[in-house]
């Protein structure tokens, strides 16, 4: 369980940062 909240608050920094790079492009 621990690694898996892990991994989802790494997901939704990625995804995050991935809608950036969308707005900036």
């Amino acid at each position: 369980a621990f690694s898996y909240a892990i991994s989802l608050e790494s997901f939704f920094k990625y995804q995050s940062y991935f809608s950036l790079t969308l707005e900036i492009f």
